[in-house]
């Protein structure tokens, strides 16, 4: 809701397969999710993202309340709570990184 009033379209998955689908479908200028989801977990999400051509360059937010993320493997991370204000700078940031604008 925070990035939709802030401007950014959003598409929101309930899974990991589903987000991968999506992701594909509309080639989104950033990921963000969650590292603990159902499937498909962000990690993993992140590896088939990377090792795909067309989707190697989107950059991604991951974000957990439970542990970390492989900074290998991410381009951000967010520990949960985080302030709205961290989500909003991280995702203009890589939106930014993406699109050259």
């Amino acid at each position: 809701m925070v990035l939709r009033i802030a401007g950014h379209q959003v598409s929101v998955a309930t899974d990991g397969e589903s987000g991968l689908r999506l992701i594909r479908e509309s080639m989104p200028d950033v990921v963000v999710s969650d590292i603990r989801m159902p499937g498909i977990d962000g990690h993993k999400l992140v590896s088939i993202l990377r090792a795909d051509p067309a989707t190697a360059m989107i950059p991604v937010l991951l974000m957990s309340g439970h542990g970390h993320a492989d900074k290998n493997s991410c381009d951000a991370f967010l520990a949960k709570p985080f302030p709205i204000s961290e989500l909003l700078a991280a995702v203009q940031q890589l939106a930014k990184r993406r699109t050259g604008v």
